[in-house]
């Protein structure tokens, strides 16, 4: 609004507030009473300030009297790549009561879901946060932009001061590699009846597009009957983030087609996102499930305005090996105290590290290359065996590992303490197996070892390994 000039501007804030920590200062300039004549605040780092009068708040757009509103479109300045916080507080000598507001633009469900140009409020500063009034965004060190708009009372005569600050941030990491292929992502029937919000970012920080939601979608469990949110997905390997808020989180990305609801407004430039939540510390706990099953993760919003939470993770290929069911001392035990070696089976009376199961080659039910390779053994005979589930009972001198429907896969014999499966004329484990695809099948070898070494028996059992198949 038109009260001090510019020179006036800056010698009043000399006076009124302390400038040692700050890099910059940038003075409105009228009329800036809307998107299209902002002050333009072209490269604004942590400790800048922006300073301006402002004693009204005209819905008028345009209105460049003593009422209008202070617009400013804000740059920030690069940064190394990264997640940083932004926090724009507002200050003043004067009597407070400015209102920060991030503005963006309406979302409007037409279907499909379609951005228009009408200008809304995404965020609004608030006189009961800690500190009072700020504004909070998060970007990635690309110079974001937004638009802000300040406003005033009649009492708000003297000079504000919006001053920024700035955060790195670190996601935090889901422990387990999920399993390329469809992905559900839920917050609902967790606990909780948090009004939730999902996004899904790539490994360059870029949002995935159509990988958001908001409402449930109606053909999911919980769709139409709840404001908590799931997102199913076909998702690709590679390194993601996942963000979840409390509603509305916006970037300039409408949601996702199935979203049950699809008005969420967005942010008018990329490389930015921002919750406009001022309730903090809320339950947002989520359960992610892929075809290995379902992990519940709890979550908890830090106790404070506009916060998201981050978490990294991981979609590798549709398959996966692991090792399980170890005859180490701290696993299962062994049968008579003959513990192997961490990953190994029990130890045997040529071995006291014990058999090691492993796999290789990729596991296709199409493209079948799968290979399980048993070393440390007695020279001898060696079942390889295929089950459905896992068990852990005392066997011989080991631990029987696979359980459920049982398949013996092949008769091999070791040269030198170690065989493979399939080899020769042995038909692929797919086959032999018929196995499916996204389905977890267990394996051991199920060796001779005619040394009476700890039981009457003469066998012993490897490690067991979990597999999970692709197409």
């Amino acid at each position: 609004m038109r009260i001090f000039p510019a020179f006036a501007l800056l010698c009043i804030y000399a006076l009124a507030a302390p400038t040692a920590s700050a890099q910059a200062v940038f003075v409105e300039v009228e009329p800036n009473g809307s998107k299209a004549t902002a002050t333009v605040v072209s490269c604004m780092s942590a400790g800048d300030l922006i300073t301006g009068v402002s004693s009204g708040s005209s819905t008028i757009l345009g209105d460049s009297t003593v009422l209008s509103p202070d617009y400013f479109r804000i740059r920030t300045c690069p940064l190394p790549p990264g997640i940083y916080r932004h926090q724009l507080s507002i200050q003043t000598a004067g009597a407070p009561g400015h209102q920060g507001t991030i503005l963006g633009l309406d979302a409007v469900d037409l279907p499909p879901p379609t951005i228009t140009s009408l200008e809304v409020n995404l965020q609004n500063s608030s006189a009961i946060t800690i500190p009072a009034r700020y504004l909070q965004w998060y970007g990635f060190g690309r110079s974001e932009e937004l638009y802000v708009r300040i406003t005033g009372v009649s009492t708000t005569v003297a000079p504000y001061q919006l001053i920024l600050s700035t955060t790195p941030v670190t996601a935090a990491a889901l422990s387990n590699v999920l399993h390329a292929g469809q992905i559900t992502i839920t917050t609902h029937g967790q606990g909780h009846a948090t009004d939730t919000e999902i996004k899904i970012y790539d490994a360059a920080l870029n949002p995935v597009v159509g990988f958001a939601n908001d409402d449930t979608p109606l053909a999911l469990p919980g769709g139409g009957t709840t404001f908590q949110s799931t997102l199913q997905r076909t998702f690709v390997p590679g390194s993601y983030y996942l963000l979840l808020s409390r509603f509305n989180m916006a970037d300039n990305r409408v949601t996702g087609v199935d979203d049950a609801y699809q008005d969420g407004d967005v942010v008018d430039f990329p490389d930015l996102v921002l919750a406009s939540s001022t309730v903090g510390g809320s339950n947002v706990s989520f359960a992610v499930t892929d075809v290995a099953g379902t992990s519940a993760i709890p979550a908890t919003l830090p106790n404070a305005a506009y916060e998201i939470l981050w978490y990294q993770f991981t979609v590798g290929p549709p398959w996966s090996i692991t090792g399980y069911c170890f005859g180490n001392a701290g696993g299962f035990g062994c049968p008579c105290g003959n513990n192997g070696l961490f990953g190994n089976g029990c130890a045997n009376s040529g071995n006291a590290f014990g058999a090691h199961l492993a796999g290789s080659g990729v596991p296709s039910v199409g493209a079948d290359s799968f290979v399980l390779q048993g070393s440390g053994m007695p020279n001898g005979f060696v079942m390889y065996f295929q089950g459905t589930a896992s068990v852990q009972n005392l066997f011989g001198d080991g631990i029987l590992c696979v359980g459920g429907t049982i398949t013996r896969l092949g008769l091999e014999a070791n040269v030198a303490g170690a065989s493979q499966y399939p080899t020769g004329p042995d038909q692929p484990v797919s086959i032999k197996g018929m196995t499916s695809a996204a389905t977890g099948y267990r394996y051991q070898a199920w060796y001779r070892d005619a040394v009476v070494y700890c039981t009457p028996s003469t066998f012993n059992l490897s490690n067991g390994v979990l597999v999970y198949w692709a197409p």
